[in-house]
């Protein structure tokens, strides 16, 4: 909601900071590289409450023979800086799978942005996780902003005269999973806003290669926080613009024709 910012990613010991510096505060993400998960990523909006996890046990979960699991041990490969981009380049095993995997890091504005890029066809899942450390957090859906099988959510946190707001949004339109899914609760202090993605098996017993593009969004404003729709202009507009659209199972030709023209009789006749 300004354009008075600026964004920076610098380097402090082992830890890499993306600030936001605007005429509406200062907003800090710190990526602490220990675990290869996005548990080691905190937040804080200075004078708004301490820092805190947005997405503790978060990231890429292989595949096992029980279910998607989190890595039990993380090499960090390298880290490395191109522009405003940090990528981290990891080992990861869990139950006997291995595999590699980069995550790129840029701030937009007030969002996070992780690319999450592992090939091989060995990710079962890649989740938001949970935040915590959060002051009082309580969950507000949007109408409308539905996943399989239920909502994602906003997070709203801190006292009711000065909110701080969160939210995790997948881009699908770059996703090469098989599924979208959202998952909202509260439970034992950890605040889940988001599910995540899942990668099923192909015909062929395969799975894809993993990349996604999740958006991590921390404001004082709440409508900084949705998702913004990209509706580019089709290219079969002027064919499709100019028709109503009816999916029609014809199966009784009187039927089908006593139909037609009442759609017709009404005005609708560029169908």
């Amino acid at each position: 909601l300004t354009d008075a910012f600026t964004t920076e990613p610098a380097q402090e010991g082992g830890a890499w900071v993306f600030t936001y510096r605007g005429d509406d505060g200062t907003l800090v993400y710190r990526i602490t590289p220990e675990s290869g998960t996005w548990g080691d990523i905190s937040a804080r909006w200075q004078g708004r409450g301490e820092a805190f996890r947005p997405c503790a046990d978060g990231g890429v979960r292989l595949t096992t023979a029980d279910s998607p699991a989190l890595p039990e041990r993380a090499e960090l490969l390298g880290a490395d800086r191109e522009g405003d981009a940090v990528t981290m380049r990891w080992r990861i095993a869990a139950a006997g799978t291995e595999a590699e995997v980069a995550y790129t890091y840029r701030l937009w504005g007030k969002s996070l942005v992780i690319d999450t890029v592992c090939p091989g066809g060995l990710v079962g899942e890649v989740r938001y996780g949970y935040a915590e450390g959060l002051e009082s957090p309580r969950l507000v859906t949007s109408p409308y902003y539905v996943y399989r099988t239920t909502r994602p959510a906003v997070v709203v946190a801190g006292p009711e005269d000065a909110p701080l707001f969160l939210s995790g949004d997948t881009d699908w339109y770059r996703t090469n999973s098989s599924q979208l899914w959202g998952i909202n609760e509260i439970s034992e202090g950890r605040v889940t806003y988001q599910g995540g993605v899942r990668y099923h098996p192909k015909t062929d017993g395969t799975r894809n290669d993993c990349f996604e593009r999740f958006f991590l969004t921390v404001s004082p404003r709440y409508e900084e926080v949705l998702p913004t729709i990209d509706n580019p202009r089709s290219p079969w507009f002027e064919a499709t613009g100019t028709r109503l659209w009816r999916a029609h199972g014809a199966g009784n030709r009187e039927a089908d024709a006593a139909f037609w023209r009442r759609v017709h009789r009404h005005g609708m006749t560029e169908v």
